[in-house]
């Protein structure tokens, strides 16, 4: 092995230079590279041993730190569905070059999860509440650094005022497109949703359960959803890309969770309630923060993101798909209006 760390082949500088990547960055590691495959924004090492993954990112040092840091103290405090960065030879845990920061992690065996396979989602509900337990006493370097605790009300309000300005915009245009049709059929709907959320925040003391949190500090990992979720052979569920983890309430993390899996379920009440349960059998809600739960439910977030692609953002070729994805909305709309009563009446009440 060389002084440096690892030996590269000849045969692998030439996709080294396919992929835009630094003979020099591997060189930091002790392995010796024999290839080099691209899976989904993240490259897959084969290596002496065994494989690893190689992931790129372009957030600020203080904020990878920010994000390392925490995955290890949620290692030591227990909780080992993640895979921890392999240290360079040099003791760091990350290589800073011209295009970003690397870090290399073990490549974890398994499927991705299945939101519409009921016990994929029952172990994923399982491992986020194992995951909000194990973080909490996290104390990060820098304070109030990524510290979402507190600031609900007022993301929302803002992102209702979008949605106003978004309104008012594709009223004034002279030829509307598919989508300024069908956001202009539906929006006045989504703005009352938001209101509605809003007001279930005032009804469950959202300030203070805002002083609970801070007492907690509970990390969250605000992408927790089935590409990021890989079930191995043992039916443990492992959990990648922690690079939008932060303080927050877990209602949040948690409704998130619960609305990604009735996207896919056409928002049917009997594959919700397991998820809640299990969650529950690790970290019980009290019945302010099941409220919550269904405030965060209530916001039409997927229905502001998605206006805000278009109108932040308007391209021609992506007009057809996000009128297809807001019709299909429209679709589920009352499904999803009769999930959100059945959540209030069979879970919070």
């Amino acid at each position: 092995m060389r002084k440096k760390g690892q030996v590269v082949t000849n045969g692998l500088n030439g996709q080294l230079a396919q992929h835009g990547i630094n003979q020099e960055l591997l060189e930091k590691y002790p392995l010796t590279i024999r290839s080099i495959t691209p899976v989904r924004g993240v490259w897959r090492l084969d290596t002496n041993r065994g494989p690893y993954c190689l992931k790129k990112t372009t957030l600020d040092l203080t904020k990878l730190k920010f994000i390392l840091r925490a995955m290890d103290y949620l290692s030591k405090k227990g909780f080992s569905r993640l895979a921890l960065p392999l240290p360079t030879i040099d003791g760091h845990y990350f290589v800073t070059t011209g295009e970003g920061q690397y870090y290399l992690t073990p490549w974890l065996r398994g499927r991705e999860a299945d939101f519409r396979v009921g016990w994929h989602g029952v172990l994923a509900a399982e491992t986020l509440a194992g995951l909000h337990l194990a973080s909490r006493g996290y104390v990060p370097e820098i304070k109030n650094l990524r510290d979402y605790v507190g600031t609900w009300p007022q993301r929302w309000l803002n992102a209702l005022k979008e949605l106003e300005i978004f309104r008012d915009v594709a009223r004034q245009k002279i030829v509307k497109t598919g989508f300024d049709k069908g956001f202009l059929a539906v929006v006045d709907y989504y703005l009352a949703q938001g209101k509605s959320a809003l007001e279930l925040l005032r009804i469950a003391g959202y300030h203070e359960t805002v002083k609970k949190n801070r007492q907690q500090m509970t990390l969250c990992h605000r992408d927790y959803t089935y590409h990021n979720l890989l079930i191995n052979r043992y039916r443990q569920v492992y959990v990648l890309d922690f690079d939008y983890c932060a303080f927050d309430h877990k209602e949040g993390d948690l409704a998130r969770f619960i609305r990604k899996v009735m996207e896919k379920n056409h928002w049917k009440w009997e594959k919700a309630l397991p998820l809640l349960l299990e969650y529950e059998k690790t970290i019980p809600l009290q019945k302010e923060e099941r409220l919550l739960v269904l405030a965060a439910l209530t916001f039409p977030q997927t229905f502001w993101r998605l206006a805000g692609k278009y109108y932040h953002e308007p391209q021609s070729q992506k007009e057809e798909k996000l009128r297809l994805s807001l019709a299909q909305m429209e679709e589920d709309r009352n499904l999803r209006g009769e999930f959100l009563e059945r959540l209030r009446w069979e879970w919070l009440e």
